[in-house]
């Protein structure tokens, strides 16, 4: 056997680095897969690395960051998924289409993130990819939403689709309304542009409008809803805030609204038939003809207090056209609730056409004192004029001359009566003849009894002179309208028969 001999100490040294060497290059060469991720130039590092996407409005959507994949290892790089995990991980949207699932080594993939917050602040969330290198790959992401936010408050706060009382109103005092101050409030990133603001419901109304924009960072505007009822009652309304936050329904803030009026109420009927105060449209008598015999007519009004106080009354007036007049006062001027009493208004008119008055009956109420009764009759009349011929008319009193006549040779002459009214013309037969020739004329034919408005009918006189003279003589025919008698004078001269 040879004897050892040992390796001088510099050569040994020199051989163990080469082992050390060759050692971590078979080392290397089996690594495995490994991931590498970009955005754009930077590399990121997991668990420590974010990606902010800066400021979006809310209800928009950010463009597309695009992220990178890589794998510097020696074997497939394989990706279970990609996800958003924790926090606000909706308001992230990942796009993998297109993405490859096997990465092969030195190749590559890209999959996109987008940034659509759904409310305002700061939004974020973690990014994760499964892999088979290092199990999860993690970044954070992190974005901020833009918007408004809207409160209102009265008092305290109204959720949108909430109730607000406006209060309550004794209608049997002076103080008509109530008000309540409402106020917007901003505590959202950015400004809040109010676009509108309504209130419905016919005993509400907007008194002072908001500013049509509210700062951000907690800005503040107001606005003043009145309460006046009419009756009482629970009342009911609506107020809609129409504006940008565009969150949910908030961007068409809705709050009820209601209010109660207590005290007397008054309410004036006509049989089943309400009449409101200051009625816009006349409330109507039935037609007067003054043609017939009854030239009157009347209205029994009810007088009811719908309240839950006692109503207190005081003698109610009339203005307006003569014709009509109050003849009945309430009988009861305190009335419990409930409770009912009556008021009577005739209508005498004495001349054709419609005439109009204001009854105002005075009372406690506070928003119908007086309670105003506008009213309203019509008058019809015949009215008779005679023609002749026609269509001249012969006015009543007037003349109408025959001329010569010829002893032996009558003349007849034809009279039209014409009802110039708008109701029936009745005539009383006989037509009468008077003066001291009456016998020289006659009433021939068959006079109309009745003529309707605006039409005709006819009548003739014969004029028979039995002696050469001039002969007068009056025609009077009674008749229904303001003209009765109507009178006419007739006149002819008889003269000698020609001869042959």
């Amino acid at each position: 056997m040879k004897p050892f001999i040992p390796l001088p100490s510099k050569l040994f040294v020199f051989l163990s680095a080469v082992l050390i060497v060759a050692a971590t290059l078979i080392s290397a060469s089996a690594a495995g897969p490994a991931i590498l991720v970009k955005q754009g130039a930077n590399t990121l590092t997991s668990g420590s690395s974010s990606h902010d996407f800066a400021t979006v409005q809310v209800g928009q959507t950010s463009s597309s960051t695009t992220f990178t994949i890589e794998n510097p290892g020696d074997q497939n790089l394989s990706i279970a998924g990609i996800t958003t995990q924790t926090g606000n991980s909706s308001d992230f949207a990942l796009n993998t289409a297109g993405m490859s699932t096997s990465i092969s080594p030195g190749g590559s993939t890209t999959f996109t993130v987008s940034f659509l917050p759904s409310n305002w602040g700061s939004r974020t969330t973690s990014l994760r990819i499964a892999n088979n290198a290092n199990t999860t790959f993690s970044i954070t992401l992190i974005g901020t939403g833009q918007a408004p936010e809207i409160t209102v408050t009265q008092g305290t706060a109204v959720a949108d689709g909430g109730t607000s009382s406006i209060g309550t109103v004794d209608l049997g005092t002076s103080t008509t309304s109530v008000s309540r101050t409402f106020t917007i409030g901003n505590s959202g990133n950015s400004a809040l542009s109010i676009t509108s603001t309504v209130v419905t419901g016919a005993d509400f109304s907007l008194t002072t409008q908001p500013a049509d924009v509210v700062a951000a960072g907690g800005g503040t505007t107001t606005f003043v809803v009145r309460f006046q009822p009419t009756s009482v009652g629970i009342k009911s309304g609506s107020l809609v805030i129409t504006n940008n936050d565009p969150a949910g329904t908030r961007g068409s803030y809705e709050i009820s609204l209601s209010g109660t009026a207590t005290g007397p109420d008054i309410q004036v009927e006509d049989g089943a038939s309400i009449i409101t105060t200051n009625n816009p449209s006349p409330h109507p008598f039935t037609t007067v003809d003054l043609g017939t015999p009854n030239k009157t007519t009347a209205k029994t009004f009810t007088i009811r207090n719908t309240g839950n106080g006692t109503l207190t009354l005081s003698n109610a007036t009339v203005t307006g056209d003569a014709g009509f007049a109050i003849t009945t006062q309430p009988a009861s001027t305190s009335l419990a609730a409930g409770a009912t009493t009556n008021l009577v208004v005739t209508f005498s008119p004495t001349t054709r056409g419609v005439r109009n008055a204001v009854v105002s009956i005075p009372n406690n109420n506070g928003s119908k004192n007086p309670y105003v009764l506008n009213i309203r009759g019509t008058a019809v009349a015949p009215e008779m004029e005679i023609q002749q011929p026609a269509p001249t008319v012969v006015a009543n009193g007037g003349t109408v001359a025959y001329g010569n006549v010829q002893t032996s040779s009558p003349r007849t002459l034809i009279f039209t009566i014409r009802n110039a009214g708008d109701s029936a013309l009745n005539l009383t037969a006989p037509y009468v003849l008077g003066g001291s020739d009456a016998r020289q004329f006659e009433v021939t034919g068959t006079p109309p009894a009745s003529i309707a408005a605006g039409a005709t009918g006819t009548f003739n006189v014969r004029f028979s002179p039995s002696v050469e003279r001039e002969h007068t003589a009056t025609l009077s025919i009674t008749n229904n309208s303001s003209s009765s008698p109507y009178q006419i004078n007739l006149t002819g001269t008889g003269v000698a028969a020609a001869v042959l």
